[in-house]
């Protein structure tokens, strides 16, 4: 079977001049059919049809163009992706020393604290040793006092 030609007004299967014949009788029953080869004019004028290749040509050239536009900009995001893909990668870096220098400050913030709490500790050890001392070193000094100045006011009177 032909194929069938697409036209503005609609699909048209080509026909031999005897099927065209059969089916008008199939759709007009009652109208005599001349079988006679008889040859068809075209009354109407034939349109001036553009040159199509020249708007073909025209068109290829704008969608060349486009095209061109495109890749120019998919060059240039392309460009500023290798950009920003290098500048991540130097703030991933940056970021992971930067963590690992807070990390060792972090341990050494306690290591001092532990340390400074154990000095305190210490110095608490040794305040209230020295105030005890003092403490003792106060009673003795007044009760010494105290005899030295019952003794010597025993003496005078």
């Amino acid at each position: 079977m032909q194929e069938a030609i697409d036209t503005k007004h609609g699909k048209l299967i080509p026909m031999s001049e005897e099927q065209l014949i059969d089916n008008l009788r199939f759709k007009h029953k009652k109208l005599p059919i001349n079988t006679q080869k008889v040859g068809v004019i075209n009354l109407q004028p034939k349109p001036n049809l553009p040159d199509f290749s020249i708007i073909k040509q025209k068109k290829d050239g704008e969608v060349l163009e486009e095209l061109k536009e495109q890749t120019g900009e998919v060059k240039k995001l392309r460009y500023e992706n290798i950009k920003l893909n290098a500048q991540l990668t130097t703030a991933n870096k940056l970021n992971n020393e930067t963590n690992s220098k807070v990390g060792e400050l972090k341990s050494e913030v306690i290591n001092i604290k532990d340390n400074h709490l154990i000095e305190i500790e210490r110095l608490k050890k040794e305040a209230r040793f020295a105030n005890i001392k003092s403490s003792i070193n106060g009673l003795i000094v007044g009760v010494v006092g105290t005899l030295i100045s019952t003794y010597l006011i025993s003496l005078l009177f």
